[in-house]
């Protein structure tokens, strides 16, 4: 703990030297193998990039495999409804290398590669993967106003907290705090999201927002028709005489099968070449961690999901690691790293968790999961936060060293606006049209924003201090 402590308090606001350089996030972890020219000039920096890409492969196989199935078995013990599992138990789990990475910054490196990786992410979440899951529909997936609306809320109001935490700079231990009041907010108001969900179906009837907002029935019922398929009665949500869907219990689809073993190999070429790059740590994973979708483990998901947490946290800090040293060989700031290439790698579950449902017809779990991973995020912000400023490092502050993660930061209230219109202009639908849309302003997003991170802009970071030699 000694040795912890002596490194991140370099990080902490009562640090003994003030320079106008900033340590190299590189010194905060064990010295490389290669030097820097052997890396920039003898194209060694490739290895590391083939590991960054391994360990983005390697957390998808545990979140898609064992914890996301994990936190499904836990929401369905819990008998939460489809759209509460997503915003919560589905959010978090796919949202979990997020909350390593923003651990391993806080308590690991000096730089915003954590902050930089959460924005970057919660934008990639709102935007992109969105869009995929308009693209990847292949039918027409209508949603439901109440899930949009309280996740929207609450993800503009974390929006708004983290604004005023990191507008000057210094993150104390009550601001911390802040963030994770609104999480534990979000998470009563799931709880009695049936009561508020009843509620709020009332009150917009009584205004006559039912017959702006609501869906007409016609509009429901071919919704049945595109989704229900071969089993119409169990996967219908029922409707209120409001307008308003009221979905079901959340149950996981392989709670009545058995998955398919990692050693059958895939009949597709490309997916054969995936499964040969994936087949160590599938092995790995399968000869450590009980699978809970299959009928022998179905009591041991809680194992199943502290040994994911636990792999996940590992493979995320070899993965800031090699990405750490990327961005330092090339130059490029870790915010710019963490806006791009971990905020998208990060979001690959979420990618994954999203689309697939969205394929499946259920649009509002896609969305929720979606939004509910971003409020999630926040909260990934404020508990390493929390526990650096209290427990650690009792009267502390952390240090947000570019002042471009401001505009970053502003910049997520625009996108819940653009989200927001560009499903109102879709009819309510999750199409392709709106997927074109929002992928659109993520890819202007995520330009503006290098380039702001990078200096075309303005100055907005401090200089990196040469590593001594």
């Amino acid at each position: 703990m000694d040795h912890l402590l002596t490194y991140s308090g370099r990080r902490l606001g009562f640090s003994a030297a003030h320079n106008d350089c900033v340590p190299p996030a590189i010194e905060e972890f064990p010295a490389d193998f290669m030097t820097q020219y052997q890396r920039l000039h003898q194209a060694g920096v490739t290895i590391h990039l083939l590991v960054s890409c391994y360990m983005f492969l390697a957390i998808t196989l545990v979140c898609d495999n064992y914890f996301v199935p994990a936190c499904e078995a836990i929401s369905y013990r819990l008998g939460l409804q489809e759209h509460v599992a997503g915003a919560t138990f589905m959010a978090g789990g796919s949202s979990i290398p997020e909350l390593a990475t923003a651990f391993i910054a806080v308590f690991f490196t000096q730089g915003d590669i954590g902050v930089s990786t959460i924005v970057g992410s919660a934008t990639y979440n709102m935007l992109g993967i969105i869009g995929f899951s308009g693209i990847a529909t292949g039918m027409v997936v209508y949603l439901s106003v109440w899930p949009i609306f309280r996740d929207c809320t609450f993800y503009a109001l974390s929006i708004a907290i983290l604004i005023a935490v990191i507008s000057d700079g210094k993150v104390y231990w009550y601001e911390a705090s802040m963030i994770l009041l609104l999480y534990i907010v979000y998470i009563v108001a799931m709880v009695f999201d049936t009561r508020l969900q009843t509620a709020g179906s009332t009150l917009a009837h009584k205004l006559h927002l039912v017959s702006r907002f609501g869906r007409p029935e016609s509009d429901r019922e071919e919704r049945t028709s595109l989704i229900a398929r071969d089993d119409k009665e169990d996967s219908l949500s029922h409707s209120s005489d409001s307008g308003y869907v009221t979905p079901r219990i959340y149950t996981p689809e392989w709670l009545d099968s058995e998955p398919e073993s990692f050693f059958e190999m895939p009949e597709s070429d490309v997916k054969r070449i995936f499964w040969v790059l994936a087949l160590p740590t599938s092995a790995l994973l399968y000869l450590t961690v009980p699978d809970c979708r299959q009928k022998r483990w179905r009591s041991w998901f809680p194992v199943s999901f502290v040994l994911s947490v636990a792999y996940i946290g590992g493979m995320a800090y070899l993965l800031v690691w090699m990405v750490t040293i990327i961005g330092y060989t090339f130059g490029i700031p870790d915010t710019v790293m963490g806006l791009t290439f971990l905020a998208i790698g990060t979001s690959l579950p979420d990618t994954v968790v999203s689309v697939l449902v969205a394929r499946k017809g259920h649009g509002d779990m896609a969305v929720s999961n979606v939004v509910g991973s971003n409020i999630f995020d926040m909260f990934a912000l404020g508990l390493p936060w929390f526990i650096m400023t209290v427990m650690v490092k009792p009267g502390s502050w952390i240090t947000i060293n570019s002042s471009g993660m401001l505009f970053t930061a502003l910049s997520l209230l625009f996108g819940i606006v653009l989200v927001l219109a560009a499903v109102m202009l879709s009819g309510w639908q999750l199409n392709r049209r709106m997927g074109t849309a929002c992928i659109a302003v993520y890819v202007v997003f995520a330009l503006f924003a290098c380039l702001y991170e990078t200096g075309v802009f303005g100055d907005f970071n401090p200089d990196i201090c040469p590593i001594e030699a």
